[in-house]
């Protein structure tokens, strides 16, 4: 179990509608008074602790007769009349405010580590959590207001926080989940920080002992070897007895003649096919170089037991890591354990690869033909090729799944690990899963993927295609999203020719059932006139859906719509729309916000600001945005004919 539980929500889970005013006020007024509650004392110097669950005797003593904290009106209060707090949270419910329910647990031995000893630490912990929230969901820190009360509860001490922005315009559907969990892993490294400081640091110093104790090894294989001889000193110390190395605390001992020869083949091959110029970098390596040198890393390592120890060493403070942030009780939990701890060889992989690239950077320098005199070794380590994705082989039938290996290949997409990404994909896509294979065949479009090792584009997005449709009529659950992706496909003509007519189908039944992505796409149909009659009312109304719920793409396209004068101009909520994508992690869509909100401030009346222009067009344009460039360009002339013209 993580350290820290946290959950939020903002709907009715029954519903999914927005709790209601008198909905909000009831559960303001449950975590108020409920017993177990944790109530402020008169005497603020009393260690005694009162709840309001035992209320025989605690009249005299209890400074409230409720557990509300918070900060309402521009003030803290430890404080509150639960007949103002119930009016002040009803009204703010209203003219679109979301008001979040969310809860902090802990175990008595979490809380007590985390020194929750009193009604001050709690509400000094909460404090911060705050903030935290804040800046997670968007919202200024002051524009933030909230209650707090805290519940010591025997096994689960937690504290329930109710939260909204008080300036808020537009409600908001849905929040990311991805969301809700780095709030909880902000809260669990800030508390828990010394702890996770040593055990960074502890891993730090181990990353540093492996790779020096692979130079090590490496240097010590061909003792004959006049390179070794040169660089041994750059990496370690040789003992007296000259049968071992010491690094740090760790001693090498000096390996046997197959390994030795096996490692010396083994690098010998790969430094003989390195390009001559260049710098020497894993990061430059290309996709089958990094495999190759992968297999060598772990033949070095797996057949050194001082170095497997360390290895493994590694592994377990990762592994203490983890179960700190990331419980095992839920499958996104499990997923997001396993994602950290397969980062960690991917770290391994590329620092000790940077290793060995340095000892092959020098080899170059002096223009050595070969990193060691070795005529008669044994064969390098076995590369493992690409798999092959093949058709009709469905071992499991045809399914939609975001499994472990899935999600584990869309992960090393968004890392650009193009061969880890490919492994996993194919791997899912052999198994049956159609979304490994629509993935596979959209890095083969992106050109992310060479066609001599994979099939074409078209023939992957049909196979794709007809196994989603398919499952369409099967899986209920799953209907609406499969729904939208047909009607995707459909519309950029993947694996079909483009038909706007079962696009709009597909898409209308999607966003009847609530995908926001479908809804996006419509609006965008609805914008050009795409086999739909141009409707600009219909494009909003689509737009302002899709961006309620979390879709930073239609928020892009709804704030253009309201500078564009096709509608009622609305330039200060276009202005809050864009302002909040462009703080988005896309960073495609920050620079593409960036330059329609620079346009905006520099061509709006009502937003016009010169400097705010330039600082959005700029950041823009420094990521890669032509179009920003050339607007930047455009106004330094206008202002130096201005200033000619003078």
């Amino acid at each position: 179990m993580a350290k820290i539980v946290f959950k939020q929500r903002h709907t009715d889970p029954k519903t999914h509608r927005k709790n209601n005013a008198g909905s909000n006020a009831q559960h303001l007024k449950y975590i108020a008074t409920r017993p177990g509650v944790l109530i402020e004392c008169a005497d603020r110097n009393s260690a005694h602790l009162e709840y309001i669950g035992t209320r025989e005797g605690v009249a005299e003593q209890q400074h409230s007769d409720n557990g509300l904290f918070g900060y309402i009106n521009g003030a803290f209060s430890d404080n509150f009349d639960m007949d103002t707090a119930t009016a002040h949270i009803s009204k703010a419910t209203f003219d679109n405010r979301d008001v979040f329910r969310c809860v902090y647990s802990f175990t008595e031995e979490t809380a007590q580590e985390a020194e929750l000893n009193s009604m001050q630490a709690w509400q000094s912990w909460a404090k911060d959590r705050v903030s935290e929230i804040a800046l997670r969901m968007g919202i200024k820190k002051s524009n933030m207001e909230y209650f707090a009360a805290v519940h010591l509860k025997e096994g689960q001490p937690h504290i329930h926080i109710m939260y909204w922005d008080k300036e808020q315009t537009i409600q908001r559907n849905y929040v990311n989940p991805k969301i809700c969990d780095e709030i909880r892993i902000d809260a669990i490294k800030a508390t828990f920080h010394d702890q996770f400081v040593e055990l960074h640091n502890e891993e730090n110093r181990l990353l540093k002992e492996v790779r020096h104790g692979v130079a090590a090894t490496v240097n010590s294989c061909v003792a004959t070897s006049p390179f070794c001889r040169r660089s041994v000193g750059n990496f370690a110390t040789q003992n007296h007895s000259d049968v071992a190395l010491v690094i740090g605390d760790m001693r090498i001992e000096i390996p046997d003649e197959e390994y030795s020869r096996t490692t010396a083949k083994a690098l010998d091959s790969f430094y003989d096919r390195l390009p001559e110029q260049g710098r020497l970098a894993y990061k430059y390596l290309s996709g089958t170089q990094k495999r190759e040198l992968d297999g060598i890393t772990r033949y070095i390592i797996n057949n050194n037991p001082q170095l497997k120890a360390v290895y493994d060493d590694i592994i377990e403070k990762r592994q203490i890591y983890n179960e700190m942030l990331h419980s095992q009780d839920t499958k996104y939990g499990r997923y997001k354990y396993k994602s950290y701890m397969g980062k960690i060889e991917d770290d391994i992989l590329k620092g000790v690869g940077n290793t060995l690239l340095s000892i092959m950077a020098e080899a170059r320098k002096s223009n050595q033909a070969h990193l060691f005199s070795v005529l008669d070794a044994a064969q390098p380590p076995e590369i493992t090729e690409f798999p092959q994705y093949n058709y009709g082989v469905r071992h499991k039938g045809k399914y939609i799944e975001w499994s472990n290996r899935y999600k584990q290949g869309k992960d090393a997409i968004a890392e650009n690990n193009i061969p880890l990404a490919i492994r996993c994909l194919t791997s899912e896509a052999n198994d049956g899963n159609q979304l490994a294979v629509y993935e596979l065949a959209d890095l083969i479009r992106r050109g992310k993927i060479d066609t001599e090792i994979a099939d074409s584009a078209d023939k992957l997005y049909a196979d794709a295609l007809a196994g989603f449709i398919e499952l369409e009529r099967k899986n209920k659950k799953m209907s609406t999203y499969l729904q939208y992706r047909i009607g995707r496909m459909c519309l950029d003509g993947y694996g079909i020719e483009q038909n706007y007519e079962k696009a709009y189908m597909w898409l209308t039944l999607a966003a009847a059932g609530g995908n926001h992505n479908a809804e996006y796409a419509l609006g965008g149909l609805y914008n050009r006139g795409l086999y739909v009659e141009q409707d600009f009312i219909k494009a909003e109304d689509y737009f302002r859906k899709a961006s309620n719920g979390g879709n930073d793409y239609a928020s892009c396209s709804l704030a253009r719509l309201y500078l564009s004068g096709n509608i009622r101009p609305q330039p200060k909520v276009a202005e809050e729309l864009l302002d909040k994508v462009r703080r988005s992690s896309n960073r495609e869509l920050t620079g593409y916000a960036n330059y329609l909100l620079g346009s905006a401030y520099y061509y709006n009346e009502e937003l016009h600001d010169r400097d705010k222009a330039v600082e959005c067009l700029t950041m823009s344009a420094a990521g890669g945005n032509e179009y920003a460039a050339q607007l930047l360009d455009r106004i330094a002339e206008q202002e130096l004919q201005r200033s000619i013209n003078i």
